[in-house]
């Protein structure tokens, strides 16, 4: 059994088993008439109807309901496309059993991939998480066209999504409400672009309803980047315009944001900053 010291953490792993999450397959059909892919050889050749690789997972656990985990992943279609969906995994009993399944909501709105899950409960037991959705489109034979205007919806690069799985509503982990669109970008004229999203809400019962995300705005032509933040509301359904956390900084570059609320009420966002490669 693993030993436990002060504040209840476990200080000693003895005992402690790994359990492979991803017993079950997900699959998908190749998406042959989206109009960002135009290599016939990704479907005919190279997608897999079963997703096997995994990356950049995230994990949390409820707070009404220790036994109740739910993570998210990054699962492959095409590694060579670099193709991929969200995958939800969701345990009862601590970890031990699991069900999975794609997270809803995003082919039907035409992006071509999603990525760079982060998962977070609130203190009903709400689950939230952030989601960078992104297009390209991949050209004979196999070339990635990153160019502005390519695709739709919108001719958008990207854009940062919130989905929710609701107490009472929803059965949480396991079924989702509609993508709720954050912030949109689309390089041209200025070339901003989203990335490493992430996501807190309210443990504690101080502003109950409140989730808070932030993530990084890349400008390419200045190749400097700062963090910004917006709340949701889920009492009222609404969340403010996104407004900066830093400053645009180069040849450095803000970046990986992390918020998280303290048991006193109060929100904390963190940040690096990265030297230029």
């Amino acid at each position: 059994m693993p030993v436990f010291g002060a504040g209840g953490y476990a200080t000693s792993n003895a005992g402690l088993t790994n359990i492979q999450v991803s017993t079950q397959a997900v699959s998908k059909p190749c998406p042959v008439n989206a109009d960002w892919l135009r290599d016939p050889s990704v479907c005919a050749q190279r997608w897999s109807t079963i997703g096997n690789d995994k990356s950049e997972s995230d994990l949390a656990v409820d707070p009404t309901n220790p036994n109740h985990l739910v993570g998210l992943s990054k699962v492959f279609w095409s590694p060579h496309d670099y193709l991929f969906d969200l995958e939800w995994f969701d345990s009862e009993d601590g970890g031990r059993t699991w069900t999975m399944g794609l997270l809803p909501g995003y082919e039907s709105l035409g992006w071509a991939a999603t990525t760079d899950p982060t998962v977070a409960f609130d203190g009903q037991g709400n689950l939230y998480t952030l989601v960078l959705a992104f297009n390209f489109v991949i050209e004979k034979p196999g070339f990635h066209n990153w160019s502005v205007g390519q695709t739709e919806p919108l001719h958008l690069n990207d854009a940062i999504y919130l989905s929710r799985s609701l107490k009472g509503i929803d059965k949480v982990g396991r079924t989702w409400q509609p993508p709720v669109q954050i912030a949109t970008y689309n390089s041209a004229g200025n070339g901003r672009t989203a990335d490493k999203q992430w996501i807190g809400a309210d443990v504690y019962g101080h502003h109950p309803g409140s989730v808070y995300m932030s993530w990084i705005q890349l400008d390419g032509a200045s190749f400097s980047g700062q963090d910004v933040f917006s709340v949701w509301d889920e009492r009222s359904r609404t969340f403010t315009s996104p407004r900066a956390v830093t400053k645009f900084t180069s040849p450095h570059f803000n970046n990986d944001p992390y918020v998280f609320t303290g048991p006193e009420g109060n929100v904390y966002f963190a940040y690096d900053n990265l030297p230029p490669k």
